[in-house]
């Protein structure tokens, strides 16, 4: 069973696989009735519309049901269905945008699509700069992500230039201790180790 960290009221904690989850969404598990969640999307598509928030929010729950239950190409399908509609309906920078992106690229990286996932994370960090700032945690737990997939993607160079812009960020904008800090000085130092610069 694939564990993930929770990430409570902003609060940031890595993963077990590296990657740092930042921003509240989590909160316990959620119900993971995937039959009743489809259900309940067709019965808000006929009587709301396929656009309207509450089946999209519902169509999300189950991309996030399915992804849990390992349901990955059917999670990935409805994740980018509903990042498409969101980015069409309130635009690439919008907060619920970034949330369905965010959770694309979770099961993007579950499914192992690790070069869709990356460009995800790029266009994430994108919307986070506009939107947030190039030094809100939330950005740089995103970009330390990016860095670690391009790491996975053995692109070593890229990963080694991410990591280190991002943990010169994370030294001005947040605490040495911080998790975001601490996780990307991780991920530099065995990029490093791997291109033998360390």
């Amino acid at each position: 069973m694939h564990t993930r960290s929770r990430a409570v009221d902003g609060a940031v904690l890595p993963r077990p696989d590296g990657f740092v989850i930042s921003g509240g969404v989590m909160q316990g598990e959620e119900d993971n009735d995937i039959d009743g969640r489809r259900e309940t999307v067709q019965d808000l598509t006929r009587q709301c519309g396929e656009n309207d928030n509450e089946t999209l929010k519902e169509r999300s729950a189950l991309a996030v049901s399915l992804h849990r239950a390992g349901l990955l190409e059917e999670a990935v399908h409805q994740q980018q269905a509903v990042l498409q509609a969101r980015s069409r309906l309130l635009g690439d920078d919008h907060p619920d945008t970034l949330l369905s992106r965010r959770l694309l690229i979770h099961v993007l990286l579950d499914a192992g699509q690790l070069e869709r996932a990356s460009a995800e994370q790029l266009a994430l960090a994108d919307g986070r700069i506009r939107s947030l700032g190039a030094e809100h945690p939330e950005t740089l737990g995103g970009r330390a992500n990016l860095g670690r997939t391009l790491y996975r993607l053995g692109r070593l160079q890229e990963a080694e230039q991410e990591l280190h812009t991002v943990l010169d960020a994370c030294e001005r904008a947040l605490d040495p201790g911080h998790p975001i800090t601490q996780v990307t000085r991780d991920h530099l130092l065995a990029v490093r180790r791997e291109l033998g610069t360390a």
